[in-house]
């Protein structure tokens, strides 16, 4: 049978997957900051030139920098510690190669070096790692992962694995790493690379992968110890568990009555991230999974409630995250985000009073092992995900929540926008300072990929278009900046920003919000846009000028429609299956639309639901199969696995 769910990804990584290039500014919260390169204290240098702090880092204020010749990086160590890298995955830093002088060699700084120290046989460009008893593992150019930005192809961002290394000199302590020294050549070099700067950024550890033993079993359910079951037959334990023995019960049409553990006394869950356990669910006459069928007639029924002995939190399905393992077991996790102590747990997929049974699901038998609570990062289970359009954030009809740094009385608005009126800024030799636009109460546009305005630069008393002077006097002063209501913020500059050129003298300006990663964009309180910071000459432009501003929009990024995709994850199963069915008894539910209509007869209804179903039953491999075929209903169809 086709696999009815995937690996569930958390949001960081999809919106790292929608952009072209994932910095490491605003580190997750569980990732460790070796260097953010604000200062040359912790770095030691043996060979070639010194560092120093330049003040344009990847995404952030600061880097550090070093001028090289022929593109050798080398004799320069970051000394910290020790750090406990014992539970994360990879290291990671950003790069950028900068020509200053070419010296005869094709490409960029960095294809040059790539080719003429990196390349097979050439292994003069690694990165070395140290731990605090003096081993170290070396890392060569073919173990890093590395990307190109998008945005800036100077910049290089760089990965390893801290366990695939290249060699290991002595026997490296994962948990005291003491020093990290990056080489793009430790040998000759070749004098066609060219000369110019080399800068390093944003120095961390990532992939927290929490250490098995600091979990808290509440209950490896080998017994019905701390167990009560409110449905008929009682709670029982089966040697074939997940791991070991498992609790059991045996249910008419898959209604899982209220299950509760309770705890001795309340546990303290401080520190602590998620509670999960695992599930599997089976047809009690064919024993085949049964797990889909269950999830598709109880969506709007099944829960799991914690109770901390005063307070009860309630997680429906969209707030689980589902994970299918093996042997036709899933893996349950939930977030325990303002949970201090847990008291006891109950969960069901029909609680009494809630609904009735669906006859048409088999006898069930439902076996749960492995009730923990783990450090583990938890997140909806890919309802969060859906693209559906772009989202107006200001229209510029008014005044209210606008705010100029400069003269008040020069901020007003025009009735000559780009559609309707627009806000409009006098500026005295185009020094725009800041102009913010505060929202009322903070917005979610976590799942768009980008935010954009419009822009006209007119100069007073003419109305010529004067954006080509602003972009050559001023470049190095625009900005925009957005923030959220914890008061974190982020800074474009206009290298960050993609300019389009509209009709009538306007353009649109956009930049990608996945650069961003500090700011909570599901709480986004303001954005504002500087034209300059105002430390300059009059002369600079030597004349006035109106700007205009329009239309601020939260974007998503074109997207490929994937048919059964109804969520817009990227993937099709079993969340697709239960998001559709949410869709389809209410249409203000969040849907790729045009991803539902799977049988093809510009209908969205319950045959679509069918095609789905047989998709992820296996029984077809393409929906096209099933085009036309609009007459398919409930009544006329026959599962193949429910009796």
């Amino acid at each position: 049978m086709k696999s009815l769910l995937k690996k569930t990804i958390s949001i960081i990584t999809a919106l790292a997957l929608a952009a072209s290039f994932a910095a490491v500014t605003g580190a997750a919260e569980t990732d460790v900051v070796i260097s953010d390169c604000s200062d040359t204290a912790e770095w030691t240098v043996s060979a070639g030139n010194g560092v120093e702090v330049d003040q344009t880092g990847y995404n952030s204020n600061t880097a550090i920098r070093c001028q090289v010749n022929y593109g050798k990086f080398s004799g320069k160590t970051l000394n910290f510690g020790p750090l406990d890298g014992s539970d994360y995955t990879s290291v990671e830093w950003d790069a950028m190669f900068y020509t200053q002088r070419a010296n005869g060699a094709e490409g960029t700084m960095w294809e040059q070096i790539v080719d003429a120290y990196g390349t097979s046989g050439k292994n003069n460009m690694f990165l070395r790692l140290y731990s605090a008893n003096g081993a170290n593992r070396v890392y060569f150019l073919s173990r890093m992962n590395t990307e190109v930005s998008a945005s800036d192809s100077n910049w290089v961002h760089f990965s390893v694995d801290i366990d695939d290394f290249n060699t290991e000199n002595g026997e490296f302590d994962p948990a005291q790493i003491t020093g990290f020294y990056f080489t793009t050549c430790d040998g000759d070099y070749d004098e066609t690379v060219d000369n110019g700067f080399i800068r390093l950024d944003n120095i961390i550890m990532t992939g927290y992968v929490p250490d098995p033993s600091e979990n808290i079993v509440l209950s490896e359910c080998e017994t019905t110890d701390g167990w009560s079951y409110e449905g008929s037959g009682g709670v029982g334990t089966s040697a074939a568990g997940r791991d070991g023995s498992s609790l059991y019960f045996n249910t008419s049409y898959g209604v899982l009555r209220p299950l509760s553990f309770t705890a001795d006394e309340p546990v303290d869950v401080s520190g602590y991230t998620a509670l999960e356990f695992d599930i599997t669910v089976l047809n009690s006459n064919t024993i085949t999974d049964q797990f889909a069928y269950i999830m598709e007639s109880y969506t709007d029924y099944l829960a799991v409630e914690i109770s901390d002995g005063t307070d009860t939190y309630t997680y429906d399905i969209m707030d689980l995250q589902i994970t299918e393992t093996d042997g036709g077991w899933y893996h349950i996790s939930l977030s325990l985000d303002g949970i201090s102590n847990i008291a006891s747990v109950r969960l069901y997929t029909l609680d009494a009073g809630l609904g009735v049974p669906d006859t048409s699901v088999s006898n069930t038998i439902y076996k749960l092992d492995n009730f923990i609570v783990t450090k583990a990062e938890v997140s909806p289970n890919g309802y969060d995900y859906a693209r559906l359009s772009d989202m107006l954030l200001n229209d510029a009809s008014s005044l209210d929540g606008w705010s100029y740094e400069g003269s008040a009385v020069n901020m007003m608005l025009n009735a000559n926008g780009y559609s309707g009126s627009a806000v409009q800024i006098f500026a005295g030799y185009g020094k725009v300072v800041p102009v913010t636009l505060t929202f009322d109460e903070a917005l979610n546009i976590s799942r768009h990929t980008e935010i954009s305005w419009n822009l006209r630069f007119l100069r007073a008393g003419t109305a010529d278009d004067v954006w080509g002077d602003i972009r050559e006097n001023y470049a190095g002063y625009i900005a925009a900046v957005i923030s959220d209501e914890n008061g974190a913020s982020h800074s474009y500059s206009l290298s960050d920003m993609k300019v389009e050129a509209l009709e009538n003298g306007w353009y649109r300006f956009s930049v990608e919000l996945s650069e961003a990663s500090g700011v909570d964009l599901s709480s986004l309180s303001s954005f504002s846009f500087r034209l300059t910071d105002g430390s300059f000459t009059a002369e600079q432009l030597g004349y006035n000028i109106n700007l205009r501003i329009d239309d601020i929009y939260a974007r998503y990024e074109a997207v490929t429609v994937t048919l059964g995709d109804i969520n817009g994850d990227g993937a099709v199963d079993l969340r697709d299956l239960v998001r559709l069915k949410k869709y389809i008894a209410d249409n203000g539910t969040d849907a790729v639309v045009a991803a539902a209509d799977l049988n093809n007869d510009s209908e969205i209804n319950s045959a679509d639901m069918i095609c789905l179903e047989r998709y992820l039953l296996g029984e077809i491999s393409d929906f096209e199969e099933l085009w036309g075929y609009s007459e398919l209903s409930m009544e006329n169809y026959s599962p193949v696995v429910k009796p």
